[in-house]
């Protein structure tokens, strides 16, 4: 293992790692079996992911962990450097600390699965997803989240003037947005429909929307508000 706790690159837990992300990402979390990730990992010993990880969550945690490392590391500067700065209020440089740091790491690999695999992660995620991710950012490995829920709540105090829960959604629906942005890049440069380098580019238009969505006016959006409009039916 290296001093992150990872294992070196081409070593047989690494492989399960590489395995797991591609086949998640492909396939979707529960489109693939522990058995495919082991085969298509080279392993003929069926308990290679116990072996290494413990169960299967262990190995996508693992796999999560692997990227969130550098990931954060970014983010946590960026997120210091507004805090230093007195920044904070700034939405666009906020979103910017959310979703550059992602960018950085997918476009270093050709391919790259990792935003298609926190996509198929984020569906077991509810709406409101903040006080989730900020409970699961306590303990080992989930510590390296540190940057992240830093920036998190400093968005939620941005966003819909801090009005609760519509702050808590509209963060998760920016951090959303761009991981399924991500993702669509990923797969159009795999069918060649995009070109890597048009990724500074998606990343800077997913910062200016995301920033405008935050900052959108807040209305009385609850049920028993004056001229609050009917509930619409899915099923009408």
């Amino acid at each position: 293992m290296s001093g992150d706790g990872l294992p070196p690159p081409g070593s047989s837990a690494d492989r399960l790692l590489d395995s797991a992300e591609r086949l998640v990402a492909l396939e979707g979390l529960h489109g693939v079996s522990s058995r495919a990730i082991t085969l298509a990992a080279g392993h003929r010993n069926s308990n290679a992911i116990a072996y290494h990880f413990g169960d299967r969550r262990g190995l996508l945690t693992a796999v999560w962990y692997r990227r969130t490392v550098a990931i954060d590391r970014r983010r946590t500067r960026a997120v210091a450097a507004l805090e230093r700065e007195g920044g904070t209020g700034d939405a666009e440089a906020l979103v910017a600390a959310l979703l550059r740091p992602i960018a950085a790491e997918i476009v270093l690999r050709t391919p790259t699965y990792w935003a298609r695999f926190n996509e198929s992660l984020a569906g077991g995620y509810p709406l409101d997803a903040l006080d989730r991710l900020a409970a699961e950012s306590s303990g080992d490995p989930a510590s390296v989240m540190g940057g992240l829920v830093r920036t998190l709540t400093h968005l939620r105090a941005l966003a819909a003037q801090g009005r609760e829960p519509l702050a808590n959604r509209r963060v998760a629906q920016v951090l959303r947005m761009g991981i399924t942005s991500f993702a669509c890049w990923e797969r159009d440069c795999d069918a060649g429909l995009l070109e890597r380098g048009v990724l500074d580019a998606v990343c800077a238009d997913l910062v200016r929307t995301g920033a405008a969505l935050l900052t959108a006016g807040v209305g009385d959006t609850s049920p028993d508000a004056p001229g609050a409009s009917p509930g619409v039916s899915l099923h009408a």
